[in-house]
């Protein structure tokens, strides 16, 4: 092997190493655009989904603060179905919006 091979081999392996790394990241980021576009373009998916975030919250609140003693056990329990079912619905809610959108339109008889 002649001293250009021994160079040049690893030096290609190694931009084509930083060249998919690069490409990935551009992907990544690409992703995370077309992700906030859409959610742009639907606020009713967006409110929904801050819902469910705001609802997962208020319950990871709730056994914090059962944890520490300042709930008792059966208003802990109420509270806790009272939210499990809140984030139920939305995530029903979340769920028929998807499969209403995702039906493809028939074309109108004409």
């Amino acid at each position: 092997m002649n001293i250009a091979t021994a160079v040049l081999v690893p030096l290609c392996a190694l931009v084509l190493v930083f060249a998919g790394l690069a490409v990935g990241r551009l992907i990544k980021a690409w992703r995370a655009r077309h992700e906030v576009d859409e959610l742009e373009e639907d606020p009713e998916r967006r409110a929904l989904l801050d819902e469910k975030q705001r609802l997962l919250q208020m319950l990871a609140d709730l056994e914090h603060e059962h944890g520490l003693g300042k709930l008792s056990d059966s208003d802990y329990t109420g509270l806790k179905h009272h939210f499990r079912r809140d984030i139920l619905s939305v995530l029903d809610r979340l769920e028929r919006r998807a499969a209403s959108l995702a039906k493809p339109s028939t074309p109108e008889a004409t």
